[in-house]
C-alpha cells in the first residue's frame, strides 16, 4: 500500500514546518510494515521542506498541486501542464482589473518569483526571488506552472469568486494556505488527482494500492482519485462523497487514521492466518 499525503495542515499543522513525534513514528510504523509514503503537496518544486526526504521513501514529489513531478535523485522537474506568458499575464491583468492591489507570485518548475506586496503578505523566505515586475525576470527557459494572488482579508472571498468567474473556466482556481488570503490559478485539467495519476503509471501503484489524506479543497480531486480516501478537519464536509472524516492535525489527526490502518490491517491478517490453521 502506498499513503499519498498532503504536506501543509495534514502532515504538519498549518504554520508549522515540523511533525509531530507520534506522526513521525506512525510513519515509521508504516513503512515497517512494508508500505510507502508520497508527498502531494501545493508547494512548489523549489520549496520542498527537509521533512519530505525523512518521511517519504519515494524518490518522486508531486509539487503546485499536480502541476509539477519533481525527481529527488536528480533534482529535476517535470511540468504537467503550463501556462504560456501570454495567457499568464492575461489572467493577471484580470484580476488586477477586479482589484488593482492585488499581489502576485509566479511559479515555474524551478523558481518563486514575487512582486513585493505579496512577499509583504507572508512569511520571509529565501527561495523567493521578490521584484517589481515578477514576468520581467522570466527567461525564455522558465515554465509557468502556477500564478498565485495575495489580498487582503477583507477582500479575499469576492475577488477570488470573481476571478474564479472570469478565468476559472479554462483553468483551475483554487483556495491558498488557510488564514493567508491568497488563491491560485493552474492550467487547465492539472490537479493533484492527475499528478497522482501520472506518478501511479510512473511508480507501477493502482488507486485500490493507495490511502490518500488532505485538508484542503485542493486535495478532493487526490482524495476522489484514491482508493481509500480522509480529509482531516474542517473542510471535511465540503468533501466529495466517500471520502472520509478525520481530526485535524492539531488533533494528531495523520497519526491516528495511519495507526488505525496499520490495526486494521494486522487484524485482517490475524483473521487469514486463523482460517489457514483450521
Amino acid at each position: 500500500m502506498i499513503i499519498v499525503s498532503d504536506l501543509d495542515g495534514t502532515l504538519t499543522e498549518l504554520g508549522k514546518s515540523s511533525v509531530s513525534p507520534r506522526t513521525l513514528e506512525a510513519a515509521a510504523a508504516w513503512k515497517r510494515a512494508g508500505h510507502h509514503i508520497l508527498i502531494a503537496t501545493g508547494r512548489s518544486s523549489s520549496s520542498l521542506p527537509v521533512i519530505v526526504r525523512k518521511l517519504s521513501d519515494v524518490d518522486t514529489v508531486i509539487c503546485s498541486n499536480g502541476g509539477v513531478v519533481k525527481d529527488l535523485r536528480t533534482g529535476s522537474s517535470t511540468a504537467l501542464g503550463c501556462f504560456t506568458s501570454g495567457e499568464a499575464e492575461w489572467i493577471v491583468k484580470t484580476a488586477r482589473s477586479l482589484d488593482r492591489t492585488v499581489a502576485l507570485r509566479v511559479e515555474t518548475t524551478s523558481r518563486l518569483i514575487a512582486d513585493h506586496g505579496f512577499q509583504r503578505g507572508q512569511a520571509g523566505s529565501s527561495i523567493v526571488e521578490v521584484c517589481e515586475d515578477p514576468f520581467a525576470r522570466l527567461s525564455p527557459q522558465d515554465v509557468i506552472v502556477k500564478l498565485s494572488f495575495h489580498t487582503s482579508e477583507q477582500a479575499y472571498a469576492s475577488l477570488f469568486r470573481d476571478v474564479d468567474c472570469a478565468v476559472g473556466r479554462d483553468r483551475i482556481v483554487t483556495p491558498g494556505t488557510a488564514g493567508l488570503s491568497n488563491f491560485d490559478v493552474g492550467p487547465a485539467g492539472v490537479d493533484k488527482g492527475k499528478g497522482v495519476d501520472f506518478v501511479s503509471r510512473l511508480l507501477g501503484f493502482s488507486a485500490s494500492d493507495c490511502v490518500a489524506l488532505g485538508d484542503m479543497p485542493n486535495d478532493f480531486p487526490m482524495l476522489a482519485w484514491a482508493g481509500q480516501a480522509f480529509c482531516l478537519g474542517e473542510h471535511a464536509r465540503d468533501a466529495p462523497a466517500g471520502i472520509r472524516m478525520a481530526p485535524s492535525a492539531a488533533e494528531e489527526g495523520w497519526a491516528l487514521t495511519v495507526e488505525s490502518l496499520l490495526q486494521s490491517m494486522q487484524g485482517r491478517f490475524d483473521q487469514r492466518s486463523q482460517r489457514s490453521e483450521r
